[in-house]
């Protein structure tokens, strides 16, 4: 989803990763190609299946999500190889922390810092459904991979667990700390967002939204973060953008472009 809203922005996006050659999966690959993202690096596996995706949630609020069967498990070492001379010719790095193994994060993301190239980080599943329940690597991989990152875009949920603070200010003074994280963005579709970097730190209100969707929303704030800072724009600038985009893509139309957020 991020991706295809960068596209419509009018970014020049490629996707690296492996798609399931089912049903699902030739479809998903036509609604990428049809979003005019770049596939030539994603590599399609005829006999895998495409992941089903459950949230589990009990009394107490506790989420548990379960990701199966998990292709992107599969992307490994030879595979990032073979894409790296891709990899180095993009102008910015974006990285979904999920189900790709962490290591293989890890490998992508010191190729193209090599080069200079930017690399914005999206956290948006709590640590613990990384490591136990997804399996994708050690709290230790996710924290040297986490120092990679020159934007860390990440959710309450997510900020809370790692700084172990439940106040959004104190998220980000941590998670900077510890991480040298230069620009974080902290994102909560009920609370708004918070903001911090070495020249200034602010929270943003949310839009308001009609029956919105929480993951639709999510998903419009971190296109609005990632297109801000290719653009180059100032953080309160690129963070409004991101607010809007979040409300506009997690309304019951969903229909979101440069235009008609700004």
């Amino acid at each position: 989803t991020l991706l295809t809203i960068l596209s419509r922005f009018g970014l020049k996006v490629g996707y690296v990763g492996k798609v399931a050659g089912d049903d699902f999966g030739v479809r998903l690959t036509k609604s990428l190609m049809n979003a005019r993202i770049d596939l030539s690096r994603c590599q399609i596996l005829p006999l895998a299946q495409s992941p089903w995706s459950w949230t589990l949630r009990d009394d107490s609020g506790q989420t548990l999500r379960v990701i199966f069967p998990n292709i992107l498990s599969q992307i490994d070492e030879a595979y990032l190889i073979a894409c790296s001379q891709y990899l180095n010719a993009c102008r910015l790095f974006v990285v979904e922390i999920c189900g790709i193994p962490l290591a293989s994060c890890i490998m992508a993301t010191e190729f193209v810092k090599a080069n200079g190239i930017p690399v914005v980080m999206k956290l948006s599943l709590p640590v613990r459904d990384i490591v136990e329940t997804l399996q994708a690597g050690s709290v230790r991989e996710l924290e040297e991979l986490l120092a990679f990152a020159d934007v860390l875009m990440i959710t309450l949920e997510s900020a809370a667990e790692l700084s172990d603070q439940i106040e959004p200010e104190k998220m980000a003074a941590a998670i900077r700390e510890k991480y040298l994280v230069p620009v974080i963005g902290i994102f909560d579709e009920v609370q708004g967002s918070f903001f911090e970097s070495d020249e200034e730190r602010f929270a943003l209100p949310p839009f308001p939204m009609a029956a919105a969707t929480p993951r639709a929303s999510a998903d419009g704030f971190y296109a609005g973060i990632t297109y801000g800072m290719r653009r180059g724009w100032p953080l309160r600038e690129t963070a409004r953008f991101a607010q809007a985009c979040g409300a506009l893509h997690g309304s019951p139309d969903g229909l979101i472009s440069e235009a008609n957020v700004m």
